[in-house]
C-alpha cells in the first residue's frame, strides 16, 4: 500500500514533505540520501558541508541541529504518516532523500520517500503494531544514525535522544489535534500511549527518552534538559528560550 498523492499534499503542507508534482522540474540544489548519515566517512563529508553552508563555528554545534532536523523528519516523515493514514513508510533508509531546493542557510532540506511504499496499520491489534513498527524504526533507522553522529563528533546521545523527543511531544501533544478530525483523536493518542510505553532498552538508555521529556512537561519544566548547543554555531546564534543554561 502506497501514500496516494492527496495524502502526500496534506504532509506537503503541513510539513517538509517532497511533493514531487510541486517540484516537478525544480533544481534540487542539494540531495542527500538518509544512508550516508550512517556510514561515517559519509557523515564527515555531510558534516563539513553543512557546517560551512551555514558558517557555523563548532561541528557538534552542527551534529546536534543536524539530528534536531533529523528528529522533526522522523515524526513528520514516518510517524505522521503513521497516525493520520493508518500507513507506515517503509522504515528503510535507502529510499530517503533529504532534498534542498533552497539556500536559506536555515538547512531545512525536504523529506522525500521516494519509493511511496509503506505499510499499512491494521485497526486490530494496533497498539502492538504500532510499538513493533517503532521499535524497528528506531533500530534501523534513529539508533544507527545517532551512533554515527556520536562516533564522529562525540555529540552525547542524550542531546540527540532529546532533539528528537521534542518533535514526537510536538506532534502528539499538540500539532496532530490541529489537523485531525475528531474521530481520529482517540488513534492520535492510543498511538501516543504505545510509544510512551516502550521500554528504554530500545534507545540504548535507562529509560523511554520520550516518556521521560514528556514526563518533565508535565509536571511543568519547560526547559530542556540537556542544551543543545545552538548558541555555538557563530555569532547570530543565542540560547534558545528553553535552554537550561539560562536561569530563571
Amino acid at each position: 500500500m502506497n501514500l496516494t498523492l492527496d495524502e502526500v499534499d496534506v504532509l506537503d503542507h503541513y510539513f517538509r514533505y517532497y511533493h514531487p508534482t510541486y517540484h516537478d522540474g525544480e533544481q534540487r540544489v542539494e540531495e542527500i540520501s538518509l544512508d550516508a548519515f550512517r556510514d561515517v566517512n559519509q557523515f564527515k563529508e555531510i558534516l563539513e558541508q553543512v557546517s560551512s553552508f551555514i558558517n557555523s563555528d563548532s561541528q557538534r554545534a552542527t551534529a546536534s541541529m543536524i539530528t534536531k532536523r533529523l528528529g522533526y523528519y522522523f515524526v513528520t516523515g514516518m510517524l505522521a504518516p503513521m497516525t493520520l493514514y493508518s500507513k507506515l513508510p517503509v522504515v528503510e533508509v535507502e529510499d530517503k532523500k533529504l532534498i534542498r531546493l533552497d539556500d536559506h542557510k536555515k538547512w531545512f532540506p525536504k523529506w522525500s520517500n521516494e519509493s511511496y511504499r509503506s505499510l499499512s496499520i491494521p485497526k486490530s491489534a494496533r497498539e502492538k503494531s504500532v510499538k513493533h513498527h517503532f521499535t524497528v524504526l528506531i533500530e534501523t533507522m534513529v539508533l544507527p544514525i545517532f551512533t554515527t553522529v556520536h562516533r564522529v563528533t562525540s555529540l552525547p546521545m542524550k542531546i540527540m535522544w532529546e532533539n528528537f523527543a521534542t518533535y514526537v511531544y510536538w506532534f502528539y501533544e499538540q500539532f496532530a489535534y490541529e489537523i485531525v478530525q475528531k474521530a481520529q483523536a482517540n488513534t492520535v493518542l492510543c498511538d501516543y500511549q504505545a510509544i510512551r510505553g516502550i521500554e528504554g532498552k530500545v534507545f540504548q538508555q535507562k529509560q523511554n527518552p520520550i516518556t521521560q521529556f514528556a514526563l518533565r512537561k508535565e509536571k511543568g519544566k519547560e526547559k530542556r534538559l540537556f542544551c543543545c548547543l545552538t548558541y555555538q554555531l557563530n555569532n547570530e546564534h543565542t540560547y534558545c528560550k528553553v535552554c537550561p543554561l539560562l536561569k530563571n
